[in-house]
C-alpha cells in the first residue's frame, strides 16, 4: 500500500513549479474533490462517529486512490481490515489530506468503507479548535473511466457506541473522549456483512 500525505500548501507549491520533492506525476492524475464534509447532526454532540458506505463492484478497478481527511483524527477499515490512521496534524485553514493507494484491499462484489473518526474539540499547543467532519474520495479507475465514491448523504454515520460517554476525562491535557471503551460494540461498523 502506498500512503502519501499531502497539505494544501505543498499541492499549491508543486502546482506552482516551486516544489520538486515529490513526484509531480502523482499528484497530476487528482480528479476535482466531488467529496462533502459529513458528520453527525450537532444535537447528538458526537465526539466518536462511525461512517460506512458499501461498494458493490462488478469487477476489480485497475487503480483505487483515495483521499480522506478529518478533524481531527480518522481510522480506515476496508473489508474489516485496518488500512491507516491520520490525517498529519495541521492548521483548520490548512487542512492536510492523505492520498492512499486501497486496490489491493477491494475485491469483486460487495466492499465496506468504515472509517472511525474522533473528534478532538479541545485546544492545546499543536491542536486547535475546529468543527467534526469527515472528507473522503475514492477515485477508481475501471476500462478507461474513472468511478468516484465520494463522502455525501448516501453514507451512513452513527455514533460510537464503544466509547462511554459518561466517563470521567483522563485529565485536561488529553483529548480522547474517555479511556472506557467495549472493542466488541466497534467490529459491527467494520464487517462487511453488517448494515
Amino acid at each position: 500500500m502506498c500512503c502519501i500525505r499531502y497539505s494544501m500548501t505543498i499541492l499549491l507549491l508543486l502546482a506552482c513549479g516551486m516544489l520538486s520533492i515529490l513526484d509531480a506525476a502523482s499528484t497530476t492524475s487528482i480528479p476535482p474533490w466531488q467529496a462533502h464534509w459529513i458528520w453527525a447532526a450537532e444535537e447528538e454532540g458526537s465526539e466518536m462517529l462511525l461512517a460506512r458506505r458499501v461498494v458493490d463492484l462488478a469487477s476489480l478497478p485497475e487503480s483505487a486512490r483515495l483521499r480522506i481527511t478529518a478533524s481531527s483524527v480518522y481510522k480506515l477499515y476496508i473489508n474489516g481490515e485496518y488500512i491507516a490512521r491520520g490525517p498529519a496534524r495541521s492548521a483548520p485553514h490548512n487542512q492536510s489530506f492523505d492520498v492512499l493507494d486501497v486496490v489491493d484491499f477491494l475485491k469483486e462484489g460487495r466492499n465496506v468503507i468504515a472509517i472511525r473518526i474522533h473528534y478532538q474539540k479541545g485546544t492545546i499547543s499543536y491542536h486547535h479548535s475546529g468543527r467534526a467532519g469527515l472528507l473522503a474520495q475514492l477515485d477508481m479507475s475501471m476500462e478507461g473511466k474513472t468511478h468516484t465514491v465520494a463522502t455525501d448523504s448516501t453514507w451512513r454515520v452513527f455514533d460510537d457506541p464503544s466509547w462511554d460517554k459518561q466517563s470521567p476525562r483522563m485529565s485536561r491535557f488529553h483529548l480522547e473522549v474517555s479511556d472506557r471503551v467495549d472493542l466488541r460494540l466497534i467490529e459491527l461498523a467494520q464487517e462487511a456483512g453488517a448494515d
